[in-house]
C-alpha cells in the first residue's frame, strides 16, 4: 500500500469523524486499513512474511468473528460474560472451554504424527488459539485492574 493511499484512507476516516459517523463504522474502516497495511510486503511487522500473514489473518478473524460474538456491543468479552451469566461461571472459565477445543486439536495433531484429525486445517486451529489468547490477555488485564 502506497503512502499516498494510506494518507487518502486516513483523510476519509477523518472526514467521517467530522460528520459524526458511528464508532462501529470507524472501527471497521480503521481495521480494514490496518489489514491492508499489514498485508503489504513493504509494511513488515515481524520481518518474516509467514508470521506477518498469520498476524494479518488473526486481525481479520478478530474483526469478522468479533462482530458475530459481541452482538452489537463494543465489548470484545461480551460473549464470555453472557455465557458465564447463563451458566453461573466466571468469564475466564467460559473462555477456557472455548480455547481448550482448539488447543486440544493442536495437541491431537502433534500426537498423531502431525496429521490433521478433522477437515479444519491445523493452521486455522493455531490462529484460533492465538485469537483466544489475545482475548484472554484482554480479560486478564481487566481482572487485574478490578483487583486494585
Amino acid at each position: 500500500m502506497k503512502t499516498s493511499e494510506i494518507g487518502q484512507a486516513l483523510i476519509e476516516i477523518d472526514s467521517k469523524v467530522r460528520v459524526g459517523a458511528e464508532a462501529s463504522e470507524l472501527c471497521v474502516m480503521i481495521n480494514t486499513l490496518r489489514i491492508q497495511v499489514s498485508r503489504d510486503p513493504i509494511c513488515e511487522l515481524t520481518g518474516d512474511p509467514e508470521f506477518d500473514q498469520m498476524l494479518a489473518d488473526c486481525i481479520s478473524t478478530m474483526s469478522s468473528k468479533g462482530k458475530e460474538y459481541t452482538i452489537g456491543s463494543q465489548d470484545r468479552l461480551a460473549n464470555f460474560r453472557r455465557v458465564g451469566e447463563q451458566v453461573d461461571e466466571p468469564m475466564e472459565k467460559v473462555w477456557f472451554t472455548y480455547f481448550y477445543k482448539h488447543y486440544s486439536a493442536v495437541v491431537a495433531y502433534i500426537k498423531n504424527g502431525c496429521k490433521v484429525q478433522s477437515n479444519e486445517p491445523i493452521q486455522s486451529r493455531i490462529m484460533d488459539c492465538i485469537v483466544y489468547l489475545l482475548l484472554f490477555h484482554k480479560m486478564s488485564q481487566e481482572i487485574e485492574r478490578s483487583r486494585k
